[in-house]
Formats: C-alpha cells, structure tokens, sequence
C-alpha cells in the first residue's frame, strides 16, 4: 500500500485537529444552527395567526378564519397547513392536506418545530385551537445531517485548512535546507568530488545536492532544494520518470548500468554514469543517494571512434565491412519475414580520364560531390557504401526492384546535374533485387554490377536492372579490373622483348585516338586537348611516327 508523504500526514492531522475544535464549539453551543431560533420565529408566526383568529372568533366571523388560515399557507413556503379545531373536536376551517401533515399522535413528530398548536379565546372562555404544520428543519438521514449549518461550517474549515497546511508545509520544507545539519568539512569534501552527489527523499525531492551536480543542471545548489528531481530536464527513453529508475538503480538492476542524459538547454547537454543506493534506517528506507559520473567527453570520443571506423573517411559514406555487416542484418531479416531488399551499384563515367587529365584533387572534389548526392537523396533506412574507387553501392531494405529502378533515376539524374569548374560529370548505374534469384548479399551485388557493366557498354549514363540484361550476356564483375587487363597488356605489347608488328602498333594507336575522341564528345566537348593528345602519344611511340598529325595550340579539332 503507498504511504503518504510526510507533508501530506503532518497537514492531515492539523486539519482534523482544526475540525474537532469546531464540533467542541458546537456542542458547547457556541456555534449553532439557528434551531432555537427558527422554532421562535415558528411560535410567534402561530401566536399572531391565534390572536387574529380569537379576534374573527369573538364576532362570530368563522369565514374570515378559513380566509386567514388559506393566506397563511400562501404566503409562508415553510408552512404546509392550518387548521382550527373546536373542543369537542369540530373543524371550523382548514386547508387542504391538513389531516395528513398534523400528525399529533405520532411519536416521531418534533413538536414545536414541524407542528404548533396554540388556543383561540372567545371573549375569556376557551373557543378552540389553530394547529400550524411546517416543513422539517434539516432533511432526514446524512442529507439532513450535512444540511446543519455547523457540519458545513466544519466541512468546510477542515478541506480549507488541509489545503492550506499542505501548500504552506512544501513551500517551508523546500525552504528548509537539510545540508546544514551536514558538517561543513563534509560538505565541502562531496563539492570537490568530480561526480554528481544528489539525496532524494521518497518523494522524489532533492534534500541535499554538491556544486558539481548543481553545475551539470545549470543551476544553483540552493535553487535545487526541494525541486521534485523528475522536474530537472532529464533525457529519458520513453519519457519514463527518473523516479521510476531509482528503484532499479538501488537494487543493481539493468537500468544502473545505462546512461542518462540531462539537457539544461539547447545548446548544452551531458551525459552521466548514474548509480543509486538506498537510505535506510533499521528497515525502512528513507530516501536515495545518486552519483552521477560525467562521462560526457569520453561518449563523444566513443563515438568519434565508432564513426571512423564506419565510414570512407574522404566521402562519409559506409565503408565496405560496416556495410557488409549491416546488410547481413537486412538480409537476414527480409528472409525471416519475407520483404524485398532493392540495391544499386554507381559507378562514375571516365573517371579515369578526369584523374588523368585535370588531377587527383579534381577526382576526389567529383567523389565527394557524387557521394554528397546519393547520402543527401538517400532514406533514413538506406545504406549509402563507397564499395570501391569511383564506385558507390546503395542498399534500400523493404523496396522492389520497381521502386529501386526509380530511385535509381532520381540518383542518375542527380549526378548528372551536379555542376564544376572544368567538366560535367555523370554516372551509369546497375540494379537488382533480392526477388530476383540473388543467395546472398554478395550474389545481389554481383548482379547489380553485370546490370552496371551493361549500362558501361550500351552508352554510359544510364540505369539497367539485372532483369533487363539479355541471356547471354557474360559480363566481368568488375570494369576496373577488365580495364586494368586491358592496360597491363597494351604495356607488355609496348615493351615485350617480342618484335611488334608496326601495322598493329598504328591500329593501337588509331583505337587509342578514336577512344578519346569517343569519351570526348560523351564529355560535350569539340576539342582534343593537346596534353591529353600527347599522353596517349607517349604511350604509343612505336606508333608514332605511322601516323600524321596536326596539332593546334589549343588542340586537335
């Protein structure tokens, strides 16, 4: 059962102590309810009603009563009914009801208060008597009870005074500051600690505090006193209560060991290390000691940590082992419930050609415009990796092959628009699906990069899915290493200690010019560079001098 507090128990007994005074004055009569004197006003209303009619009776005007008895009942609501009655029993007049409220037998009637019989005289000789009934005082039973004016008057003192005792207790008891019954010397030794003491009563409100937990709230340490500790602007999951997790705390229950954050404002934050432990005195337990541990740089550092060794560190994005293992997660999830996973794979046009001819730095700038795109255009659940060189892969857990192809437009498109100094950039991308055959994260990977390959080959700039790939395709996992092939034996043609046949060193050198004039006019521009005209002379001066040229300043047009 949950007790009250002590504020709550000490102003509850000053009220009831405030109620039994009132009801000692009432029974001591000092205060009443006006009883005597409404059965006063009753006698006298009935006194003056058996004057007049004694002066009726004396001239022999019967009507003239049946007249005053009627106007009586009229114009008094207490009054019920009036009658007059001889002595041998006779009726001279009455009004109506009257047999049922005069109930003059009855042990239960509260004489002179509901009925007044007084007599009328005819000259000096008894002529008759005028019976009035009137309406009950109080009501019968615990209505009428609580109609007593005192009980109200009580009633309403006690529930004003609890109120009152109570606000005023708090406001004396959060005033009141429990630390100076604290030595100094000890007060002084917990503001040197480094972490946060606080003492909570039951309740929840703080009774003793040290300067570094009032520092870790932005406040004061006498500011802190009496604050009901749920009020501080802690950072809880779910909204719970920090009082609901003193209790776990004390015991050494799961929640001591998680971390909880305390917002002063919106620019400050910390984070802390809580531990409690139970107050106790013979068996009760009065209250809660908390130290709080300020762990808020080493957490950042944490995370610091935790994100280098995510992320690309150039580009941001995931790196290929982070992303390995968060898609192995997916994946086992989309086989577990049955939903699609979509992923893309992006690959930059004529990187090469940019690194070659405008720098690395120029390269890199283009790398992390291209990634800045796909994180800036990507979901909250989606996984943006730089797999590798000028290469990107995104991973879209619970899409369809359908929804992936769009998305894959809209990154397409994103690229292409993004602008530079010296070039444009764009980029073909590959997709495919869990639903479409694919084992493994590997195996859905492998076939968004033959979709890629396909979107190399058929003209750059552009989005295949793996569904979308002809039967017979046989494509490479990988354009960079065909390419790589590709270089490593044009080099071993060049510089083999085999002869070259001349004619196949021109057609080399014919398919080299022709390349490049290929990627560009894919790159919308009219003009050969002359450095980059003389690059893949160099790499060709077997070649050289089968092939007449005739080079510009500005270039080959």
């Amino acid at each position: 059962m949950q007790r009250f507090g002590t504020t709550t128990r000490i102003a509850f007994a000053m009220a009831m102590w405030t109620a039994t005074v009132l009801l000692m004055l009432r029974v001591c009569g000092v205060i009443s309810d006006r009883t005597a004197e409404a059965i006063r006003q009753r006698s006298e209303l009935s006194e003056m009603v058996a004057v007049t009619c004694s002066q009726m009776a004396s001239r022999d005007q019967t009507d003239a009563i049946a007249v005053t008895l009627a106007a009586l009942v009229q114009r008094d609501s207490d009054v019920l009914s009036a009658a007059c009655v001889a002595d041998n029993g006779e009726v001279i007049a009455e009004t109506v009801g009257h047999p049922m409220h005069w109930l003059a037998d009855s042990g239960d009637v509260e004489t002179g208060a509901t009925q007044i019989e007084v007599p009328v005289y005819q000259g000096d000789e008894h002529f008759a008597d005028v019976q009035v009934t009137f309406r009950p005082l109080v009501a019968q039973g615990w209505l009428g009870f609580f109609g007593l004016r005192s009980v109200q008057v009580t009633l309403l003192a006690t529930l004003g005074n609890l109120l009152g005792f109570l606000l005023l207790l708090r406001r004396c008891f959060r005033h009141l500051d429990p630390s100076r019954a604290v030595p100094e010397r000890v007060r002084t030794a917990l503001d040197t600690m480094a972490e946060g003491i606080v003492v909570a009563d039951m309740d929840g409100r703080i009774r003793m505090a040290n300067q570094p937990f009032a520092e870790f709230c932005d406040s004061a340490v006498n500011d802190l006193i009496g604050k009901d500790i749920d009020d501080l602007p802690w950072v809880i999951k779910e909204d719970a209560k920090f009082t609901q997790l003193l209790d776990s705390m004390a015991s050494g229950g799961r929640e001591s060991a998680d971390l909880l954050r305390l917002s002063p404002s919106d620019s400050d934050e910390r984070i802390l290390q809580p531990n409690a432990s139970r107050i106790i005195e013979g068996e009760q337990c009065h209250g809660y000691m908390i130290s709080l541990a300020d762990v808020t740089s080493l957490e950042q550092k944490n995370q610091q940590l935790e994100y280098l060794a995510t992320r690309d560190p150039m580009t941001g994005c995931l790196n290929r082992r982070s992303f390995f293992e968060q898609m192995e997660t997916h994946w086992s999830g989309a086989e577990r419930h049955g939903h699609s996973i979509g992923c893309l794979m992006v690959d930059v046009d004529h990187f090469k050609s940019i690194n070659d001819n405008f720098g690395h730095a120029v390269g890199d700038e283009v790398l992390i415009a291209v990634s800045s795109a796909l994180l800036e255009m990507a979901r909250g659940s989606d996984l943006v990796c730089r797999y590798g060189g000028e290469e990107f892969c995104v991973a879209m857990p619970f899409e369809t092959i359908e929804g992936a192809k769009l998305a894959a437009q809209r990154y397409r498109k994103a690229i292409e628009s993004l602008t530079f100094d010296q070039l444009s950039v764009t980029a073909s991308l590959g997709v495919s699906c869990n639903a479409l055959g694919a084992d493994s994260v590997e195996s859905m990977l492998d076939q968004a990069d033959q979709a890629l390959y396909h979107s190399k080959r058929t003209g750059r700039n552009r989005v295949t899915t793996f569904a979308e790939l002809p039967e017979e395709t046989d494509t490479p996992a990988c354009e960079n290493d065909v390419q790589r092939q590709d270089a490593s034996a044009a080099e071993e043609a060049i510089s083999g200690d085999d002869p070259v046949d001349p004619l196949d060193a021109e057609s080399s050198l014919l398919e080299s010019v022709q390349t490049l004039v290929r990627d560009l006019q894919a790159e919308g521009q009219s003009q050969v560079p002359l450095q980059r005209l003389q690059g893949v002379l160099a790499d060709r001066q077997a070649a050289s001098n089968q092939i007449d040229t005739s080079v510009a300043p500005s270039g080959v047009h």
